[in-house]
């Protein structure tokens, strides 16, 4: 995971949406409500410079490159994930004795939002958001300690460094064939001996692999990173 760094202010659609309703508590359930789902979810990829913030594989216009064959059945698409359940938000409105679309919950909070990969079809290639239905997830990408918490080796395949890190991979099948293959691709890609020849270049890739490039982060760049650094 890379660590995703929210900001105080909700964006713009969130923000102008809550001033309008929270006057007259009214539509305040992200569900049910909010009707500016697709804009939200396009600031949300801006937010993360393009990335998965569960995996890392781009979830915005270059997402589309990763469409399988239709005979395969499989579809990704960018979402937005609530980190903490929408269900559990609901029922933490009711415990507290607040009404569900009359007093703000945390299904509006943008700090429990981030974009996500979305896999549709066939089950067995479920990894990320649906993967994880409805279960928490013990490592958020909002935690500023996730990017230490994982490891990745040459060939794309990840290790939860702790308890909670390795949960995190079990629930969000982090450790699916298809996201280790993408991982190893864009290691050989940015690792190439063609490409990094000396140390110096293997220090400047650790400089620049998490810079973003016209509002983009290359896809992986913190798996990147942290090959890169084992090779030191």
């Amino acid at each position: 995971m890379r660590w995703i760094q929210k900001g105080e202010e909700p964006p713009p659609s969130l923000r102008d949406f809550l001033q309008m309703q929270i006057p007259i508590r009214v539509n305040l359930d992200y569900n049910r409500g909010f009707p500016g789902k697709a804009a939200l979810r396009a600031e949300l990829v801006a937010e993360q410079y393009g990335l998965c913030g569960y995996t890392g594989v781009p979830v915005d216009d270059r997402l589309v490159s990763r469409t399988p064959p239709v005979e395969k059945k499989i579809r990704y698409t960018a979402h937005t994930e609530h980190l903490k359940p929408q269900s559990l938000c609901r029922e933490e409105l009711l415990r507290k004795g607040l009404v569900p679309g009359e007093d703000v919950g945390e299904d509006m909070a943008h700090t429990n939002m981030i974009a996500a990969i979305l896999v549709s079809g066939a089950e067995e290639e479920h990894f990320g958001a649906v993967a994880r239905k409805n279960n928490n997830v013990p490592v958020w990408p909002t935690d500023p300690s996730c990017e230490t918490r994982f490891s990745f080796d040459q060939d794309g395949n990840i290790t939860g460094l702790d308890q909670a890190a390795k949960d995190t991979v079990g629930i969000l099948k982090l450790d699916h064939r298809t996201l280790v293959g993408w991982r190893r691709a864009a290691i050989e890609t940015f690792l190439s001996p063609d490409v990094i020849k000396t140390r110096n270049d293997v220090e400047e890739l650790i400089r620049l692999i998490d810079q973003p490039v016209g509002g983009r982060l290359a896809e992986f760049c913190f798996v990147i990173k942290s090959v890169a650094l084992a090779m030191l």
